[in-house]
């Protein structure tokens, strides 16, 4: 057991946690834009609430419908593509999204509020 890094073990190195971390990151962080790359090819690139308006606005940014401070996931069921100025209106509450079902992100629809 020379050189091993058996916590008991008083002369054994511990390894740092700080590449653990780093690791983990970086596994998160391909996950999400493999996740955003799905929303990118099932939305074809455009911003879904554009679109029910007769535009054909490219979508740059992804919005989850159930926030994840609410308990939303990272899971393409629960995101859409929408435009920068769509993405501004959704968080000032000038964009209502509402959405039912098993499956959000097929059902949701699009309200736009007069300020």
């Amino acid at each position: 057991m020379f050189g091993s890094n058996h916590p008991q073990l008083a002369f054994a190195k511990r390894r740092p946690r700080v590449m653990d971390r780093r690791a983990k990151a970086l596994l998160k962080d391909k996950q999400w834009r493999e996740v955003k790359d799905v929303v990118k090819k099932r939305d074809d690139g455009l911003c879904r609430p554009c679109v029910t308006r007769g535009r054909r606005t490219r979508g740059t940014q992804v919005h989850h419908l159930l926030y994840r401070s609410h308990g939303g996931k990272d899971d393409a069921r629960n995101l859409i593509l929408l435009c920068g100025k769509c993405h501004q209106d959704a968080h000032a509450k000038l964009l209502l999204i509402t959405w039912g079902g098993k499956n959000p992100a097929k059902s949701v629809k699009f309200e736009w509020v007069k300020a």
